[in-house]
């Protein structure tokens, strides 16, 4: 078993020409203080738009009773494949990769979008640097 470390990871399905942004977390205080979730990017800030669905265990991920059935599900199984259990080769074959958290070398934003990870800079940036 491999262990799923906290931090940011995205998928990218590159036969698709799609990505999806996870957050790999402890909480640190409330109800849930020491448990560890995985929470999907929801929204434009790649900083706080996260939206927790999955509990993770040392060899599983658990998604929440509200989100089984759903998409999620179907991505905490991806997760737990390709993380956990090491099952890389059957997901680099249907075209995905998974590329763990870069920052902006020019003013260290969060990057998460597929290109901006491939050249280290972000959107933002860029149209400065063009314009």
């Amino acid at each position: 078993m491999k262990d799923l470390f906290n931090g940011i990871y995205t998928y990218i399905n590159t036969v698709k020409n799609t990505h999806r942004t996870f957050k790999v977390y402890t909480v640190k205080k409330g109800n849930l203080e020491g448990k560890r979730l995985v929470s999907l990017l929801s929204g434009p800030d790649n900083n706080n738009n996260y939206k927790a669905f999955a509990f993770v265990n040392d060899s599983s991920i658990n998604t929440f009773k509200k989100y089984q059935g759903t998409i999620c599900e179907l991505y905490a199984k991806m997760i737990q494949d390709i993380t956990i259990k090491g099952e890389i080769s059957n997901y680099i074959k249907k075209g995905v990769i998974v590329k763990l958290e870069k920052r902006c070398l020019r003013c260290n934003r969060r990057l998460t979008h597929p290109e901006s990870l491939r050249t280290g800079i972000g959107p933002e940036c860029i149209k400065n640097m063009m314009g």
